[in-house]
């Protein structure tokens, strides 16, 4: 096609929508913290057979939502992926955009014709890295040529090739734009740092392709590991930033070092970013149904409350969390009163279709915990930074936002110290910026329970105290420290703390953290160290009969005492605020 066709098409695309393409940018939300994707009037579906295709067809999706943006086309291409379950997302997200048509097309048919259409210039090439024992190899011999290819195809509008499918694509005319085999993330960084976004960062592995996509229309860089060259992009960055993907070392290093810098890590693999956050900024928000502390029964003297880990984790709810039997779709979900840690804040400005089925799915006896607005350490997080208390004040708003637009009343944290005098900064800073608060819960990296049930106070800027509840306990199998244990240890101890609490005529109030991630097996009633899984922590993984997740809850549930009553921890908040101070309580709740 000459480029007289090529310019009469992009009219063609932009004339035929009935949304208005300007190519100015959206004004940024500053309760914002991801960048706005513009809404597109088409969608086209393509998926791929092979590695080489699969990152192909993410830069082909990065480079579609680019131009959405900019206002040359109007076509988002959404990647088929079934291992993520998105089928009933797709459909969700189709209705909202009011697409109802889509076209299939295969990766070098998509090519071809986005590269007709001038939304594509041409390409980028890589190697690819073996992939052989990443976690354990020299970082300097890891091939990162797939991550400077990802930072380029946002900046030269080219697609990322793998070298061994390079030839497919030049056969449709596509010049070569740049060779990143053999480039280092630092050069990269260093020549075309002031072409790129400074409020994102994808860190991947060079062997996933996830992430992408996002990352193109985004203009953001690719990047992996925790040696200087990243730790120089971090400090580039303008905090606090979303920091997309995972690092290459120990989880609490590289948290670590992404928190001392001001930013907040979102873990995951997730795919269809683009398209998931399409139009969000116009959408109207649906809302968790609020908690009624009025409705409570004072006379209840004893109650404990189970909150389940790593909600933060967003990609995790978008890929399978909610079809899985062991979590969401677990069919003892809404038998009794459970908290799961979530991400509010995040599927609220990027997902917004998969944060509706969440609420609509969700049991009137389950609570929606906003877990930390991502992943971060409060205690560690911008002590590098010269405005620490400014971005803590910044992300708390941020979080806020969308927790009151969401009807969420309760934020949980996760520190490295949470009984440091850096944490608690942190919760007096979050404590005065969250208007609507009911309470927070702070657990520890390891263990989760290292609090031992305290409960902290800090005043708002309204002179109501807030409650900062830390966990008496943690279901965590090969658990080796007080308060960690199995499903029917747990009950015990709640058990015995009521019992010992009613000898004293005083109230009882526990929360437990539920590792996700740990399996058990039922058991031998009356013994409760049968249902750990191995001799030790590196066996504890599975075996044919284990349950993770919502089941073993229910195992320690139903090992409680009838005098103990299981709630919610928005609940076990009011309940612990009205025993601390009634008079203050009464009055807000009405």
């Amino acid at each position: 096609m000459n480029q007289l066709g090529i310019i009469l098409t992009n009219l063609v695309f932009i004339c035929s929508c009935s949304t208005t393409l300007t190519g100015e940018n959206i004004p940024q939300d500053q309760n914002r913290w991801w960048p706005e994707q513009k809404k597109p009037c088409q969608l086209v579906k393509t998926t791929y057979s092979n590695f080489g295709e699969e990152m192909l067809v993410h830069s082909i999706a990065g480079l579609a939502a680019q131009a959405v943006n900019e206002g040359l086309s109007d076509e988002l291409v959404w990647i088929d992926d079934s291992w993520y379950n998105y089928d009933i997302w797709y459909e969700r997200v189709k209705k909202r955009l009011g697409i109802e048509q889509v076209k299939t097309f295969t990766p070098m048919e998509l090519v071809k014709r986005y590269f007709e259409q001038g939304i594509i210039k041409g390409y980028i090439v890589y190697s690819r890295d073996s992939g052989q024992d990443w976690r354990t190899r020299e970082f300097s011999k890891i091939d990162q040529s797939a991550n400077v290819a990802t930072t380029l195809s946002g900046i030269l509008k080219g697609v990322i090739v793998e070298q061994g499918i390079e030839e497919k694509v030049k056969e449709l005319g596509l010049p070569m734009l740049a060779d990143a085999r053999g480039k280092t993330l630092e050069d990269c960084f260093k020549e075309h740092k002031d072409k790129l976004n400074r409020r994102l960062l994808l860190t991947q592995t060079p062997i996933r392709a996830q992430g992408r996509a996002y990352t193109i229309a985004h203009r953001a860089m690719a990047a992996w590991g925790h040696d200087e060259s990243v730790t120089e992009i971090l400090t580039w960055l303008e905090p606090p930033s979303p920091i997309l993907g995972w690092f290459y070392g120990g989880e609490d290093n590289h948290v670590k070092l992404l928190s001392r810098l001001g930013h907040h890590l979102h873990p995951g693999r997730p795919a269809n970013l683009a398209v998931f956050s399409a139009g969000v900024h116009d959408y109207p928000p649906n809302k968790v149904k609020a908690f009624e502390p009025s409705s409570i029964d004072w006379s209840k003297k004893h109650a404990t409350s189970f909150l389940m880990s790593d909600g933060d984790n967003f990609g995790w709810l978008l890929r399978n969390f909610a079809q899985e039997q062991s979590y969401w779709a677990n069919p003892k979900n809404g038998e009794f009163p459970m908290g799961w840690t979530f991400a509010v804040a995040q599927l609220a400005q990027i997902a917004p279709d998969i944060m509706d089925y969440f609420i609509e799915t969700k049991p009137q006896n389950a609570s929606l915990v906003d877990q930390n607005g991502g992943y971060w350490y409060p205690d560690l997080f911008a002590v590098d930074r010269p405005n620490r208390k400014e971005l803590l004040a910044r992300h708390a708003r941020q979080i806020a936002h969308y927790m009151r637009q969401q009807g969420s009343s309760v934020f949980s944290f996760i520190c490295m110290d949470i009984s440091s005098d850096e944490s608690k900064e942190a919760f007096e800073i979050f404590a005065n910026e969250m208007d609507g608060l009911a309470g927070m819960i702070a657990k520890q990296y390891y263990p989760y329970n290292a609090g031992q049930g305290k409960t902290m106070w800090f005043e708002n800027k309204n002179g109501i105290e807030i409650p900062v509840i830390t966990p008496n306990y943690a279901i965590w199998n090969h658990a080796h420290w007080d308060g960690g244990g199995t499903p029917a240890q747990i009950a015990m101890w709640i058990n015995e703390s009521a019992e010992s609490a009613e000898q004293n005529t005083e109230k009882s109030f526990s929360l437990t953290s539920v590792h996700a991630w740990s399996h058990f097996e039922k058991g031998t009633p009356g013994d409760p160290n049968s249902q750990q899984i191995g001799a030790n922590p590196d066996e504890y993984r599975r075996t044919p009969d284990s349950e993770r997740g919502l089941t073993p809850v229910k195992w320690s549930v139903d090992e409680i005492d009838r005098g103990i009553e299981v709630v919610t921890p928005e609940e076990l908040i009011w309940r612990i605020r009205m025993n601390h101070n009634p008079c203050q309580t009464k009055k807000a709740i009405k």
